[in-house]
């Protein structure tokens, strides 16, 4: 059952058009197929022990539809005959495929000489990998018969040797101080994913690492290139102190909201489920989902100016929000409720009970958007 309020500004001049209604209600029926997944997704978050492989681009095109992931990990653990939540996708790419059967044919299989565009995927249960092909809207899925051992695809000895030496000379701390929990590979442009602020990079891909490294009282993130000849510290984003836990948002749920959508901000209640978001978007408009009790309401809450909407996207580049791409900063307490940030340069996570630990940079950026928001509520 869905429910649309709208919210009007009772000031003068502010006129509401049946034109304006009807795109109004088009927009938020394409909105409301994402949030109907978003439950789906959020998915316990992988122990920081564990090391997983994911290889992904900085470019909504290239990210894995999060349709897709939940449909290739549902099929999987049907056959497995295990729990969905056990199994992670942990590396995932665009290929084209040169027939019908995916190039996974059956013996004696008739294959269709076609050109398919599609996903190879890459999921895990933690000691074992498998391969999915899958055409480009998911309608088909091939498994590859075999898995491999995932200690394939750990990091590199000598990359993490190197990483963590460059992280005891700019700590002051001995290698033996420092702990490297958890890292997974990333795409990298020519920043190796920390663009100034100006955004300017060299545009190439470059195969590299994140890493995140701990000592007995702070946090650190570093990114690598794929040798650990090139090792850059993470300022934006570190370092963390205090009870507060860093850690990789699981693959599946690192998707772009749409392309025509400027910011959008998730928070999901650890105890009830009760999710609701908030969007803005490129014309202005600003929409809220809430779902609670099996109810969506959907609420356009504000029109901003094309001014506000390039200024707000200014302050992103200029608060680094894409440093913070795929980072989780978590909290002990169970079951809190965690908030969700997407915008153009990535995603990230944080508790609500950690807000105030969180680095300067990303406070700014979550202190923008509510100025923004509350500057603009009608009265």
């Amino acid at each position: 059952m869905v429910r649309i309020v709208r919210l009007f500004k009772l000031t003068a001049g502010y006129q509401t058009t049946k034109m304006a209604a009807l795109t109004v209600m088009l927009m938020l029926g394409v909105l409301h197929t994402e949030l109907s997944l978003a439950t789906e997704r959020l998915q316990p978050m992988p122990s920081l022990a564990s090391t997983s492989r994911i290889r992904q681009s900085h470019t909504s095109c290239d990210r894995l539809p999060h349709h897709l992931a939940n449909r290739v990990r549902r099929d999987l653990a049907r056959q497995l005959q295990i729990p969905r939540r056990r199994l992670s996708i942990v590396d995932y790419r665009r290929q084209v495929w040169s027939d019908g059967c995916l190039e996974l044919a059956t013996p004696g299989e008739f294959c269709t000489q076609a050109i398919v565009p599609g996903w190879r995927i890459e999921l895990t249960d933690g000691t074992q990998r498998w391969v999915y092909h899958a055409d480009e809207t998911g309608q088909t899925l091939r498994l590859q018969s075999h898995s491999t051992t995932t200690d394939e695809t750990m990091l590199p000895d000598t990359v993490a040797d190197r990483i963590l030496k460059v992280a005891a000379q700019e700590s002051g701390l001995s290698v033996a101080e420092l702990k490297l929990v958890e890292a997974q590979p990333r795409l990298w442009d020519g920043c190796l994913g920390m663009a100034p602020p100006n955004g300017v990079c060299t545009q190439i891909a470059i195969d590299g690492w994140q890493a995140i490294v701990t000592s007995p009282t702070e946090s650190w993130v570093y990114h690598s290139d794929g040798t650990g000849s090139d090792v850059r510290f993470n300022a934006t984003a570190s370092p963390i102190t205090g009870a507060i836990g860093l850690s990789f948002i699981p693959a599946e749920e690192l998707f772009y909201p749409g392309n025509n959508v400027v910011f959008q901000m998730t928070t999901k209640d650890g105890l009830s489920g009760t999710a609701s978001k908030m969007l803005l978007l490129e014309n202005g408009q600003v929409v809220q989902f809430v779902e609670e009790q099996g109810v969506e309401t959907v609420t356009e809450l504000a029109r901003l100016s094309p001014r506000q909407v390039q200024v707000f996207d200014q302050q992103l580049q200029q608060y680094s929000f894409s440093h913070f791409n795929g980072l989780y900063y978590g909290s002990p307490i169970a079951d809190t409720r965690t908030i969700t940030v997407m915008g153009r340069g990535g995603t990230v996570r944080y508790a609500d009970t950690a807000i105030d630990q969180l680095p300067s940079a990303l406070q700014r950026v979550i202190q923008a958007w509510e100025q923004l928001i509350a500057a603009n509520l009608p009265e």
